[in-house]
């Protein structure tokens, strides 16, 4: 006997969301037994003073019984979805949603809406030849290393200045600084682990005050106060991150179920699936399609709802 949450997110979740989702559990043979407004209020119910008055926004729906393939089921749910704005993530519910440990980030177009490469090359008058080649490299179309060797290229020269002015204005992702906040708050582990550039990582969290514990990305190579085109040490690659995720979690004692890793590109199919809880944060299409869980229709701040908590966790009342 198996015990599954399937959690609801979107701008509002309706009944027939909730309905269309117990239609695809009773299938499969499944038990309802329970279901609980994480965001909002219950769908149906009238409007109330204060943020519980809004519409749901996040709902589990808890489920049980003998199934063989959880796989098959996820799948099912998802399906069961598309073109609806809703997402529908299945996971095992036996505790290890609250036992979760380190959340590891990619950080351009996760973490930031923004490609910091991309914002580079516009400050440099190369921005359609980078967009291209990052666009190329994140469908899987181009190998990574060869692509980032290729942008970097076509940065060369760009003085320092440039960089302080593009983190001055490097956009957080929808979500992301509630989701960083809540982490803090309720002592989770956070790595940066991304192949972007370290140099943005660190001034986004001086800028908007969060705690990473770990920031592993590219350094790039300065001489005389301009980028050479160059990166040093090692290019972070898909495998590189996963490696990381790994390795950091055997120093800390952590076993694989108490890891979360969230990204969006071909770079970081092998980091979600070193983790427990691997979610696709508006994925490209290759993502897409091999993560176990997207988040398409909802902000960052999805990931809590994915983690078992409510508004009240969230917000610390």
């Amino acid at each position: 006997m198996h015990r599954y949450a399937i959690t609801l997110l979107g701008p509002s979740i309706e009944g027939g969301h909730v309905a269309r989702a117990e239609e695809v559990l009773s299938r499969a043979g499944l038990r309802i037994e329970g279901t609980k407004c994480l965001s909002g209020r219950w769908p149906g119910d009238p409007p109330a003073p204060g943020p519980e008055g809004e519409g749901c926004r996040a709902l589990d729906i808890v489920a049980s019984g003998s199934i063989r393939d959880g796989a098959r089921l996820r799948g099912a749910v998802r399906s069961a979805f598309e073109g609806v704005r809703v997402d529908a993530c299945v996971q095992s519910e036996d505790g290890s949603r609250r036992g979760r440990r380190l959340v590891c980030l990619d950080m351009d177009s996760t973490l930031v809406d923004a490609e910091g490469i991309d914002e580079l090359a516009r400050a440099a008058g190369a921005e359609r030849e980078v967009a291209a080649i990052t666009d190329a490299a994140m469908r899987g179309e181009i190998e990574f290393r060869c692509a980032l060797r290729a942008r970097l290229q076509r940065i060369a020269g760009l003085p320092v200045e440039a960089l302080e002015e593009i983190a001055r204005r490097l956009p957080l992702a929808p979500g992301a600084g509630r989701l960083l906040a809540a982490l803090d708050r309720h002592g989770y582990r956070i790595a940066v682990v991304s192949g972007g550039f370290a140099w943005f990582a660190r001034r986004l969290a001086e800028r908007f005050g969060f705690r990473l514990d770990h920031v592993q990305a590219h350094e790039l190579a300065i001489r005389d106060g301009r980028l050479t085109g160059e990166i040093e040490g090692d290019v972070i690659d898909g495998a590189a991150k996963a490696a990381f995720v790994r390795e950091t979690a055997a120093r800390e004692g952590l076993a694989r179920k108490e890891l979360v890793a969230v990204g969006d590109g071909a770079n970081d199919v092998e980091m979600l699936r070193a983790a427990g809880l691997g979610v696709g944060f508006r994925p490209r299409p290759i993502l897409r399609e091999r993560a176990d869980h997207v988040i398409e229709n909802f902000g960052l701040d999805g990931i809590l709802y994915l983690l078992g908590m409510n508004d009240r966790d969230i917000e610390g009342t």
